[in-house]
């Protein structure tokens, strides 16, 4: 009896260890995925933004649309996942692909990645910049 138990109790824990790991990996896949996604992945102040702008403003051009990409409109171009996860299906779709961008962790749902990488002990120094911009601001 009590085999049969473990045996239940194993297929129950796999069961829901597949339903959490899936579940968490879906919390960052836009809710209207297409199968042609590309997904710009990387840390946090690694240069994603300095990526989106040039991938935004190279298929400008390409394309002979007379409009500027500025930190105001960027997500229109190129929208942030973690942001918004329903993504309008207008917009900037580079050469059979939609651009998203994402600081997610690695994602099997991901099928087109560029992984942006940056050297850690900048990315540190960046941040730690920022926390000490921030603070002189409130202070002063």
């Amino acid at each position: 009896m009590s085999k049969k138990i473990n045996i239940l109790l194993r297929r129950y824990k796999e069961y829901f260890k597949d339903y959490i790991v899936n579940k968490s990996f879906t919390r960052f896949m836009p809710t209207n995925p297409l199968h042609d996604d590309l997904y710009i992945v990387s840390f946090p102040k690694s240069g994603t933004t300095w990526l989106n702008f040039i991938m935004a403003n190279v298929h400008l051009k390409m394309s002979n649309r007379n409009q500027q990409v500025t930190f105001y409109n960027i997500h229109d171009f190129i929208p942030d996942v973690m942001q918004n996860r329903y993504l309008k299906n207008n917009i900037l779709s580079f050469p059979g692909h939609r651009v998203i961008k994402s600081h997610a962790e690695m994602n099997p749902y991901y099928t087109k990645v560029i992984y942006l990488v940056r050297d850690p002990r900048d990315v540190m120094g960046e941040i730690v910049l920022g926390v000490i911009i921030y603070c002189l601001a409130i202070l002063l």
